[in-house]
């Protein structure tokens, strides 16, 4: 309650103060109108942040049952403020009324300017909203062409009907609102510029101008002019601005009384007339035309068959002009512009050829440039992907070795500066024990602990004790997955990519190596090349790779006994769901089919060099895919390739 008091007491301090600020900066004879609209807004803010806290003080009251007395005065000393803020914002209002009484407009050139408008100076209006100074208006002066007397006069007639400006004034807009030397202005001048004359001058110019009749002579010519130029123009009319044309004839004739529902009967056929034969075939075709003969957007009850019709043919232009945009929308992205609406070109066929060229030399981007691409930026690193791709592939030439059990060792290829890496425990164990309730409730539990047995076994994996705990490793989540016309109906999945929220995982921490997708259609044609089909696979192929000691930490997970108490393991080879498993294990069989080829070549092997270099060109990740001249070349290219793999403890199967 105190802290919120003492709140309460500096923002009213403030308050206070920028009250008597502005009360001084009024009383001042040569007002800085600059400091009384910064203070204005502080004012405004402090009474904002005073109200708040005044708030917070009575609820505060009020849920410590305070006395009604002690209440009322905080509601007194509340309204006291508000009577402070009140006073001084009608003062503010008040002082902008005096400035806008006090100022008239004057003329600038063939320009309306207010002085207000020039003023430094824009106060708030009373609801607080902000007056900014806007471009000047400038007067777009009247000819004496009937055809822009409506534009002209809906301009001047703000200053007509304003009952502020002096007529002599009045006068003197007009005569800079009329083009010199032109009609308008030869009868503006022909009466003396006196106040008397001004209705007078008006009569003149709206009986000379701006009769009615002769408007709507006008506009109905203006239609008749569209069916001329229609009947002798050789060359085809742009849609959009006959579109334009006509709703322009139509809107300036609503304006002057001829609406489309007393006048349908002469409109309908002026402007049928005034389509090109082309687009009139089009519309007697259309379903507007042929179906409703009447049906319209804004089917009214009360409208006449030909006023229908006349909305039906505005609605069929309107959409074949959205039509034609959409077309050259379409047609400029591939560089045909001109084929779309090539005018009045004598040879429109030769210029749809010349841009059809032009285009087709132009190069598309396709899904196999995506792929085949040599340069791919990472939106991470700003560096190259193939960049990134060979240091990885250099770090493995770097460090691969083989280990005593002859099995090919590799490390993880780590990207530079990558962020710390969690230990995913917490996440892990919550995993584990959505897995333990999975396959319980799937009666596969003993299965799913067969398959850590055997791993243990076969040393793919191995126990970590609790006094060998690091604190730089990582836990990856895994679950079951269920194959039941597979060897091993069940089998654990882990999850690289599992991570907290806002925390790295794993495959977030390592480069994935050269992209393989690449090589796929060079295999598949390889496939096809020969007589006999040859299709094999390495068994269990990423866990034929062992794993260095020093990366082995991030690769670890969680199990129980069958006790239920925890048990940690750690992988000792390439775990399959890791991002760059695919490029280590085809760097590993290209590293060792290299490796077969150099012996061959100075050693006596079981192997020739024929069978190397076409396993070269035949894997994709663990798939080995060629094909063979004849039965006699199958047998020896089965009995190579599998020893030539089994040296790199790899068990081909075909």
């Amino acid at each position: 309650m105190e802290a919120l008091k003492k709140e309460r007491k500096v923002k009213r301090s403030a308050f206070t103060k920028s009250v008597k600020n502005l009360e001084e900066l009024l009383a001042i004879e040569e007002k800085e109108w600059h400091s009384i609209e910064v203070t204005w807004e502080l004012i405004k803010e402090y009474y904002t942040a005073v109200q708040v806290s005044e708030e917070k003080v009575y609820v505060a009251l009020q849920e410590a049952d305070a006395d009604e007395k002690v209440l009322e005065e905080e509601l007194d000393v509340k309204g006291e403020y508000y009577k402070t803020y009140t006073s001084a914002r009608l003062r503010i209002e008040d002082l902008e009324r005096q400035l806008r009484s006090g100022m008239e407009p004057v003329a600038c050139g063939t320009t309306v300017v207010s002085e207000v408008s020039q003023s430094r100076y824009q106060l708030p209006d009373s609801q607080g909203n902000r007056k900014f100074k806007l471009p000047v208006i400038e007067f777009k002066q009247f000819d004496g062409d009937v055809r822009h007397w409506l534009s002209f006069w809906a301009q001047f007639k703000k200053i007509h009907e304003d009952l502020d400006i002096d007529l002599n004034d009045k006068i003197s807009y007009l005569i800079q609102a009329t083009l010199p030397g032109s009609r308008a202005r030869q009868v503006v001048e022909s009466f003396p510029a006196m106040q008397e004359n001004y209705a007078k001058i008006i009569d003149s110019l709206k009986s000379r101008f701006g009769r009615e009749d002769l408007q709507i002579e006008v506009y109905v010519r203006e239609l008749l002019k569209l069916i001329l130029d229609n009947a002798i123009s050789p060359g085809k009319i742009d849609i959009s601005t006959l579109y334009d044309k006509i709703e322009c004839q139509l809107r300036a004739l609503e304006t002057l009384g001829v609406t489309k529902n007393k006048c349908a009967a002469m409109l309908f056929p002026l402007i049928e007339s005034s389509l090109p034969e082309q687009l009139l075939r089009a519309w007697q075709r259309s379903p507007e035309y042929t179906g409703g003969r009447g049906k319209s957007n804004n089917d009214d009850p009360n409208q006449s068959p030909l006023e229908k019709r006349l909305e039906s043919w505005l609605c069929f232009l309107k959409g074949e002009v959205e039509g034609e945009q959409r077309i050259l929308l379409a047609s400029e992205s591939f560089g045909l512009r001109s084929v779309v609406s090539n005018g009045g070109n004598k040879n429109p066929d030769r210029n749809r050829q010349r841009h059809m060229q032009k285009t087709f030399k132009q190069k598309v981007p396709t899904a196999a440039g995506l792929v085949n691409c040599n340069v791919v930026g990472c939106i991470f690193c700003q560096r190259s992907c193939q960049e990134m791709a060979d240091a990885a592939k250099e770090l493995f030439l770097q460090t691969i070795e083989v280990n005593g059990e002859g099995r090919y060792e590799v490390r993880l290829p780590w990207l530079e500066d990558h962020p710390p890496l969690p230990d995913n425990y917490s996440f892990s164990k919550n995993r584990l024990k959505t897995t333990i309730k999975k396959v319980t409730d799937m009666k596969r539990l003993e299965a799913y602990d067969a398959v850590f047995r055997e791993w243990l076994e076969e040393g793919i994996i191995e126990e970590i004790k609790l006094d060998q705990s690091k604190d730089k490793c990582h836990y990856l989540p895994h679950w079951s997955v269920v194959k039941e016309h597979s060897s091993t109906k069940i089998r654990p999945v882990f999850d690289a990519s599992a991570r907290e929220k806002d925390r790295p995982s794993l495959n977030h921490c390592l480069e994935k190596g050269v992209s393989l997708i690449e090589l796929i259609p060079t295999i598949l044609s390889r496939f096809r090349d020969q007589k006999i089909c040859v299709v094999s696979d390495i068994r269990k192929a990423f866990l034929q790779i062992s794993l260095h000691e020093a990366d082995r930490d991030f690769l670890r997970f969680l199990w129980v006994n069958a006790d239920g108490d925890e048990i940690i393991y750690r992988h000792k080879r390439v775990v399959f769901s890791v991002n760059c498993s695919p490029f280590l294990l085809g760097a590993t069989i290209e590293h060792h089919l290299s490796q077969g080829l150099k012996r061959c070549e100075t050693e006596d092997v079981d192997c020739s060099i024929e069978t190397i270099s076409q396993l070269q060109k035949s894997f994709y990740v663990y798939n080995c895919v060629t094909s063979v001249p004849s039965e006699v070349v199958l047998k020896r290219f089965i009995r190579e390739s599998n020893a030539i793999m089994n040296q790199g403890c790899f068990d081909l199967r075909g």
